[in-house]
Order: structure tokens, then sequence, then C-alpha cells
């Protein structure tokens, strides 16, 4: 009952559809509850489940766009068979460092939506936290300057460009 009544306070569409899935139409049992005789099933595995369905989308939502490029690319690349000329060799250059850049993306999206399986948490990188100890926090600041160097001698793509505005940003905050 005091579960009902937090959900009646307060809706969320997760708890009430899984009490709708637990109570089901069983009139009986909506009866005993509207008489506080009843005691309602254990939802917590149901909703555990259920919310796990919606973050698997949320991750799907992310990845899947990604990957359905990474596809097209890949019959891109195909498309040129076995032609070796410079201009070929050029065009399909740029498309394995694409298909390689999104590659690497997806991967990432699936670590974290195997954190967030296996931990049910959110995912939160480790470069995130910064350190509290002095030595500990130049050496932080140290590392994300050379990461920064790193990243503005590679070919600039979508991804980097993202990475070094990041970096500023947070090197701007230290």
């Amino acid at each position: 009952m005091k579960l009902i009544n937090n959900f009646l306070k307060a809706p969320n569409y997760l708890v009430g559809a899984c009490i709708v899935r637990a109570i089901g139409s069983n009139t009986d049992l909506i009866n005993r509850i509207r008489a506080n005789t009843a005691t309602l099933p254990d939802i917590t595995k149901e909703l555990q489940q259920f919310q796990s369905k919606t973050t698997t989308d949320q991750y799907r939502a992310q990845w899947f766009p990604l990957y359905a490029r990474m596809n097209y690319l890949r019959g891109q690349l195909d498309a040129f068979g076995t032609d070796n000329s410079a201009p070929a060799q050029g065009a399909r250059r740029q498309l394995a460092f694409e298909i390689l850049n999104l590659e690497q993306r997806i991967n990432h999206i699936w670590a974290q939506a195997d954190w967030h399986r296996q931990t049910g948490q959110p995912y939160q990188h480790a470069d995130d936290v910064l350190p509290v100890d002095p030595v500990q926090l130049a050496k932080f600041i140290n590392n994300k300057r050379r990461q920064l160097q790193k990243l503005r001698k590679k070919p600039p793509t979508e991804n980097t460009a993202a990475q070094i505005a990041q970096l500023e940003q947070l090197l701007a905050k230290l």
C-alpha cells in the first residue's frame, strides 16, 4: 500500500507500469487493495528489469546511428575494389580513419552500457574526478596538457576537435 500511496503522490511511469503488470486485471486483488486488506506482490525485480530495458534503449540510441554509418562507410570502402591509384588510396585512407574513429566511439558506448548493466549505476570515467592531493593534481594537469599537445598534432576530425575543446575547458578551470 505504501508503494501505491507514494506513486499516487508523485506518479512515476516506471513504477506505475510495474504496478499494473503486477496487479494486472485481477479485480479481486484490486478490491482487496482498495479495502487495505491485501499486500502487493514484490515488484522490485520487475521494476529493475523495466529500468534496465530503458537504459539499454538509451545506449542503443547512442550507438546504433554510429554503427549504421560505419557499415555504410565499409560498403563505400569495398566499392573501390582493387583500384590502387593515388586518389583512391587517399579516399580509402580517409574512409578507414573515419571507420576506426566510429568503431572506437561505439566500443566506448558499449563499455559504458556494460558497466551500467553490471553495476546498475551510470558510467563515470576516472578522469572526471579531480585528485585532492597536490602532487596528484600536478600530475593530472601535466597529463592533460600532454594529451592536448598530442591531440593537436593529429589530423583534425570531429572527435579530436571535441576532445581538444573539452581539455581546453578543463585546463582553463584549473
